[in-house]
């Protein structure tokens, strides 16, 4: 029988950190609602065939694991070859 392991691609940014700190630092608080506002204008200026908030899957099999990569792209233009994601 395969093993399976699913992770998000928050578990794998936060586990290959692991060195650095994530915690929340001064300053960081504005950072994090600057790069919200970012997001918002980019999403707000995408063309048509463009997705906000797109939630992805990927599933490799590696060494005997099906491993899933789950997560959500900014943005991704589906109409487009290749795939585009933001």
């Amino acid at each position: 029988m395969l093993r399976e392991i699913t992770v998000s691609v928050r578990a794998l940014a936060e586990f290959s950190l692991q060195t650095g700190d994530i915690a929340l630092s001064v300053g960081m608080l504005e950072r994090m609602n600057e790069g919200a506002l970012g997001h918002r204008q980019l999403q707000s200026m995408l063309g048509p065939g463009w997705v906000a908030e797109e939630p992805l899957t990927r599933s490799e099999t590696v060494e005997g694991t099906l491993l899933t990569l789950q997560g959500r792209a900014d943005a991704v233009c589906r109409g487009s070859d290749p795939l585009c994601v933001l």
